[in-house]
């Protein structure tokens, strides 16, 4: 379109009105832009360097920052409809781990919840660790599931049925039957006591796999908690921090137990972990978040298109593009 110089209105001007900018980038390219940032965990500058050198396609930092944010407005109902599906189902997992923002006053601190009955995980991101944030991930109804945790603090008095995680006290029962600055007579001892409890966990993971009929797991449960009380017993040749294990043990006794005689209710909290660790991975090349802003398009974004991720891989884009369109 030919343009020319008026020199009344000294500007250029044009027969035929043109469009502020010279592409109008469509939904699929800004899907692919959210695809590329949360699931291929990419820079903004790898995401650039993908467009212009696959398609010759060019953005700039700003537009896919801007991309993201609207594509989170567009994606926020299907943020709560996911939060509402996994408070619905029987336990839920809870973790967090940390996320960096630069210029956010509210944390720096990632949460994320998961089902026991689907692979979908929400996020909230750009937080505190206080267990405040389990109120909102949870919700107003603290009897609606069980909560599985790790027996941080945040978790304490969350939830009417609260399982605890087998797996931690294991893990470092392990680490300390691993370690090569113990003594021979020590390191023996250690050995021990790990086997003990790794092979009582053993017997709750047989447990919790039979079917469930709530009088046999009953007499299960008093069959381990025999068990239970002579592995967290203390012992003269019990190094500090195996003290203090066995101590928040036998003070949480009756929630290690809870995986037990509540149906569906796994006794490790592995799937949590799971969930946070593709947001690890992208943390550790984006360090975190920028603006709190940012922490609230990343919660959303990951949220909804992990979720989709991990349960219609076959059909992500179509999903993700449907879920768009609601």
């Amino acid at each position: 379109i030919e343009r020319g110089w008026c020199s009344l209105c000294r500007k250029w001007v044009s027969a035929v009105p043109l469009p502020t900018t010279q592409v109008i980038i469509g939904p699929k390219v800004k899907v692919y832009i959210c695809y590329l940032s949360i699931l291929i965990r990419l820079s903004f500058e790898q995401i650039q360097t993908l467009l212009k050198t696959t398609y010759d396609f060019e953005v700039s930092d700003g537009e896919i920052a801007n991309i993201l944010h609207k594509e989170a407005d567009v994606l926020k109902p299907e943020y709560e409809s996911l939060k509402e599906r996994i408070r619905a189902q029987r336990g839920v997992h809870y973790d967090e781990t940390s996320h960096p923002v630069q210029k956010g006053a509210q944390g720096n601190y990632a949460w994320v919840a998961s089902g026991t009955e689907t692979d979908e995980a929400v996020f909230l991101c750009g937080v505190s660790r206080g267990g405040g944030n389990v109120d909102v991930l949870r919700g107003e109804d603290d009897d609606a599931h069980v909560g599985i945790t790790d027996d941080y603090v945040g978790y304490h008095k969350k939830f009417k049925k609260h399982a605890l995680c087998w797996a931690h006290p294991h893990r470092k029962f392990r680490d300390l039957k691993n370690s090569d600055k113990l003594d021979a007579a020590t390191a023996e001892h250690c050995r021990i006591t790990y086997e003990a409890f790794a092979g009582l966990y053993g017997k709750v993971i047989e447990t919790c796999k039979t079917p469930f009929v709530l009088s046999e797991r009953l007499k299960k449960k008093e069959e381990l908690a025999i068990i239970f009380d002579k592995v967290a017993a203390p012992h003269p040749n019990d190094l500090p921090k195996i003290t203090r294990i066995k101590k928040r043990l036998r003070q949480q006794k009756e929630l290690y137990f809870t995986c037990v005689i509540n149906e569906g209710i796994p006794p490790d909290n592995n799937k949590a972990e799971r969930a946070l660790r593709p947001h690890v991975i992208k943390r550790k090349i984006s360090f975190g978040s920028k603006t709190e802003r940012g922490a609230e398009t990343t919660s959303i974004l990951s949220s909804v298109i992990l979720s989709l991720w991990w349960t219609k891989p076959k059909t992500f884009f179509a999903e993700l593009m449907a879920v768009r369109e609601v």
